[in-house]
């Protein structure tokens, strides 16, 4: 409610004016809000459980090849932190043999718009790891490519096992 004086043309004082508004739509905007943000946040709490506890490393890139996400898999295994790797490309990260390789692999997804497999393999510390990953584009509402999305499996000791 807000209250203002009335007053006549010489200023003088003849009354007030009272104005109401109704604020239930607006309690029911903000309570829609507010449920609408608690699901989401929910969802994505859900989504990093998934992510997080799955033995593959997942991660999702921009088109210039910037990491946007890593799941916790990714970070174990190369003894990084999320800071140290969000915003980063393969080329801050890896030796420039496998980063070309990598982004290689990246462009290929891009150019073909869709999902791919390749075999992947990455040196970490004094053993080596092939892994299959599938690569697939983010595509927005205009089927234009804006990231990929790539899982990786590690599947170095099926390698080992059928070369035996």
């Amino acid at each position: 409610m807000r209250i203002f004086p009335y007053r006549q043309d010489d200023s003088s004082f003849d009354g007030l004016v009272l104005t109401f508004v109704d604020i239930n739509e607006i309690k029911k905007v903000q309570q829609q809000l507010s449920q609408t943000y608690d699901a989401l946040q929910q969802n994505e709490q859900q989504l990093r459980a998934i992510l997080d506890n799955t033995a593959s490393i997942i991660f999702i890139k921009d088109i210039q090849g910037r990491y946007l996400l890593v799941n916790k898999q990714y970070l174990n295994l190369f003894k990084l932190s999320e800071s140290q790797v969000i915003g980063k490309t393969d080329y801050d990260l890896f030796p420039q043999a496998l980063a070309d390789t990598l982004g290689a692999n990246d462009r290929k997804v891009i150019e073909a718009k869709t999902a791919l497999e390749l075999d992947e393999s990455f040196p970490v510390e004094d053993n080596y790891f092939t892994y299959l990953s599938i690569k697939a584009p983010l595509l927005n509402e205009d089927g234009v490519v804006y990231g990929i999305c790539g899982i990786s499996s590690n599947i170095t000791n099926l390698l080992q096992a059928s070369s035996k």
